[in-house]
């Protein structure tokens, strides 16, 4: 339960203040690990159950500040709460 209280959304509609959020039903909850030549980080994220595959990477670059240039090779691990 608490991964949804620190979960952050992947798409940007929905950090707007006042935001309508989809019900928890409707989200996947995901902890991403990105590594890469520097250890970048972890985060607890969430996207709707409706989202495509491109929106989602998308937004983990958003939500990481990851910079993507030619070349650069990352890895990203995906890991389901029911996973931990």
């Amino acid at each position: 339960m608490r991964m949804r209280h620190r979960a952050v959304p992947l798409e940007k509609r929905y950090e707007a203040k006042g935001a309508t959020l989809p019900p928890l039903d409707k989200r996947r909850f995901i902890k991403v690990t990105v590594e890469g030549d520097d250890e970048i980080g972890e985060k607890e994220v969430w996207s709707t159950l409706e989202s495509s595959v491109g929106r989602a990477v998308d937004g983990i670059v958003r939500v990481m500040g990851l910079q993507v240039r030619d070349g650069q090779v990352f890895a990203c691990r995906l890991t389901h709460p029911g996973d931990i």
